[in-house]
């Protein structure tokens, strides 16, 4: 299709320039708009430049368009704008900050070059479409905004119209997110010179609740389709929306007028799904599933309605409920933005729903979902052509890293596998740097953020010294579940449960995004006067404990200790597990941390540190002093091994050994627990 020219004559027209018929060498000859002299304008058609030669005002389009603008917005009062605001039912305050120039009761809005030259006039009267000036090159309402770097945005959102695109902005502001929405001149009207403008960002659809909305965004998706962005999507508007409702009847409806800016916002959010090539799909409402109504969420959504739209998927026992409820409160400790962030990993054999759970953070705006890692997506060396760092650290601020299979990292070469431990170790701690063979420099710090990995029984195999005690974990495994009605969840959830999948995933998403109050006053509020933050402490300092490692020579025959081991400090754990109480307490609306709360918690601490050594540790506390003959009756381990671990619950001070006389003459060694940690135990 062949370009539309602009036309400086008809624009003239427009704005009410007199030509009469006569014509000198191509050039039309008018009255002056300045000078209003007659006959002494020349405008020339094929230049589109004009000139007086009376007062000698001359120039281009965009010369005419800023004399033009000059006047259009000396003109607009205060009262056309209370007009406008009411028409549109928007506070007034979403367009004091908005050029806008009046005429002839018509509102106009400059739409200007990535450069910032005013390109067109975009006009609006009350009740009828915006449209275009005569003759002008339709342009982005809004580009000049984003041109310089259209990377300093979280999101940018493309409206159908100017309106739409000032209420957006004006919920934005209220909201205080990094975002900002621009206007096209027209929904199929998406052009191809644009799209540098948003390449790799993230960018939203919000087009109207009609059938021209499928083909605009089928254009906008055959143009930058990802990775060309980084995410497009566009507002799936629920069924029950007639044809037609807009970004602008949603945000009056239900922001301004219930005053619900935050829900509003996190509910639009929610509704933002992947765009694709939906061919010819004549209309988007019709694509709409059933239960879709329910996708529409302008409503706070608690914790117990939440774990129902889970059981629409998944056969849930009280282990899975607790692990779904710390994947929530992990996501949710963003909110205490510091060092020591919560890592956790979901410990089970293969199919007992540990990708599930992951997966359903898969859409979440508040996460980064990844199948696996490598040293190269964490630290990328590649130098890109526009100079952007492709790493994945970088995306992880302000989110949290949903991690599907771990196992995969465990199964790596040793030198890529500690490799991944150190940049992970250092990504915990908050700063990464990288200096690469090609000169490329990576340097990365305030980090800190939450992370959710699967990992199978495989992770037994590796020490905490080699993940640096970093990880949390809870073990997802139960015998408690009935097997057999997990497996048929499973099949029908894979063949026909793709609404309940879709609708739980907007579920958590708009679960996530809700106002949560992480104030000092709220924390303080949830440690006044609570006994079980007495025993949560006892319990970070028996699990630190615990987890101390005996350094052991790498490559001695004799298995050496290296050098006297000392006890882990409590510190790096007690704010993992504070943090998470902190988090599950106001995720479920308590006022402070209560016994669910600190059972979930013991069972974390007790499932971070599990192994051979713990079990013999509970066999100690619960029978008293007991020999390496007893302990071998309750634990089915060899003797051999039962002595090595013996050796090193000794050399951390867990474990003392005395020996008591038989009713022989001989003696049999016993193992009992160090004073202090009976002490700890009891209090926990």
């Amino acid at each position: 299709m062949a370009r539309k020219k602009e036309c400086l004559r008809d624009m003239m027209e427009f704005f009410g320039v007199e030509f009469s018929e006569i014509e000198k060498k191509e050039e039309s000859v008018g009255t002056c708009f300045k000078c209003d002299k007659e006959a002494h304008l020349y405008v020339s058609k094929k230049k589109n430049v004009f000139k007086c030669h009376r007062c000698g005002v001359n120039g281009n389009t965009s010369d005419f368009m800023d004399f033009i603008w000059s006047g259009l917005k000396e003109l607009i009062s205060d009262d056309n704008l209370h007009a406008l605001a009411k028409f549109r039912r928007l506070p007034l305050e979403a367009f004091l900050n908005v050029e806008i120039g009046y005429r002839r009761g018509s509102y106009y809005f400059p739409v200007k070059t990535p450069s910032g030259r005013i390109t067109d006039f975009r006009w609006y009267t009350l009740g009828k479409k915006e449209q275009s000036v005569t003759g002008a090159i339709s342009g982005l309402y809004g580009i000049e905004n984003i041109a310089k770097d259209h990377t300093k945005f979280d999101r940018i959102y493309i409206c159908e119209g100017i309106m739409d695109a000032i209420g957006m902005n004006y919920l934005i502001k209220q909201n205080g997110a990094n975002e900002i929405a621009l206007s096209l001149p027209g929904v199929n009207n998406f052009k191809m010179e644009w799209a540098p403008y948003f390449l790799e960002q993230n960018v939203a659809l919000l087009y109207d609740s009609d059938s021209a909305a499928v083909s605009g965004r089928n254009k906008v998706f055959s143009i930058m389709p990802p990775p060309m962005v980084k995410e497009l999507k566009y507002v799936h508007w629920p069924a029950i929306m007639p044809t037609g409702y807009d970004i602008n009847d949603y945000i009056s409806s239900t922001a301004v007028k219930e005053g619900k800016y935050t829900e509003c916002f996190n509910s639009l959010r929610a509704m933002l799904v992947n765009v694709g090539n939906e061919g010819n799909e004549e209309s988007s409402n019709q694509d709409s599933p059933s239960m879709e109504k329910e996708w529409f969420i302008d409503r706070p959504v608690g914790i117990d309605e939440l774990i129902g739209k889970y059981r629409l998927n998944l056969e849930l026992n009280d282990n899975y409920v607790n692990a779904i409820r710390l994947c929530l409160a992990t996501i949710l400790s963003i909110g205490m933005r510091d060092k020591d962030p919560v890592w956790v990993f979901l410990v089970g054999p293969p199919g007992f729903g540990k990708t599930a759970i992951l997966s359903s953070f898969k859409n979440c705006s508040t996460c980064v979902f990844q199948s696996s890692l490598s040293k190269q997506n964490l630290i990328s060396g590649w130098k890109t052509e526009n100079g952007k760092d492709p790493s994945l650290l970088p995306k992880l601020r302000d989110k949290t890293l949903i991690l599907k299979d771990y196992t995969e990292v465990l199964a790596k070469h040793k030198t890529d596998r500690d490799e991944i431990f150190s940049i992970l170790r250092g990504a915990f701690d908050g700063e990464v740097d990288r200096v690469f063979g090609n000169q490329q420099e990576r340097h990365y710090h305030d980090l800190h953020f939450p992370a959710l990995a699967g990992v199978t029984d495989e992770i037994q195999r590796f020490s905490q010294t080699s993940l640096g005690e970093r990880f949390l974990k809870f073990d997802i495994h139960s015998l408690n579940i009935d097997q057999e009605a997990q497996q048929l969840k499973a099949v029908n959830t894979a063949l026909f449960g793709l609404e309940d999948t879709e609708e739980l995933s907007a579920f958590v998403n708009h679960f996530l995004l809700q106002e949560w109050d992480f104030s000092k006053n709220r924390i303080k509020q949830i440690y006044s006067e609570s006994e079980y933050i007495t025993k949560l402490n006892a319990l970070c300092r028996l699990t630190a404990w615990i987890r101390t490692s005996v350094p052991r020579e790498e490559f001695s025959r004799t298995n050496r200790v290296a050098y006297a081991p000392r006890k882990e400090s409590a510190n790096r754990l007690s704010v993992q597990l504070h943090k998470l109480a902190i988090s599950l307490t106001i995720m479920e609306d308590k006022l402070r941390v209560d016994e669910s709360i600190y059972k979930l918690l013991k069972k974390i601490a007790y499932n971070t540190v599990d192994g051979y050594g713990f079990r013999i540790l509970k066999r100690l506390h619960t029978n008293g002093a007991s020999s390496v003959v007893q302990i071998n009756g309750d634990i089915q381990l060899a003797r051999e091994q039962i002595y090595g671990i013996l050796e090193d619950l000794q050399l951390v001070g867990l474990v003392e050994q005395d020996k008591f006389q038989t009713n022989g003459s001989s003696s049999v060694t016993h193992y009992y627990l160090n004073n202090e940690v009976k002490k700890l135990w009891a209090l926990v």
